[in-house]
């Protein structure tokens, strides 16, 4: 029985579309939420890079 559930869960999970924004600041702030729009399901995710560091000083 388990295996079956794990199986459903994949398939799921595949069907979904995927939307990612990816930052430059810290991963500290990552988040990953499952949504469903419109009858669709989306995996919505931010990533960050730690790439702060030499940019323009900000104000």
């Amino acid at each position: 029985m388990r295996h079956h559930k794990i199986t459903e869960i994949a398939r799921k999970v595949t069907d979904m579309k995927h939307i990612l924004s990816i930052s430059l600041g810290s991963a500290s702030r990552d988040k990953s939420v499952p949504k469903e729009i419109l009858g669709e399901e989306f995996l919505i995710e931010r990533r960050g890079t730690e790439e702060d560091e030499g940019g323009p000083p900000r104000d």
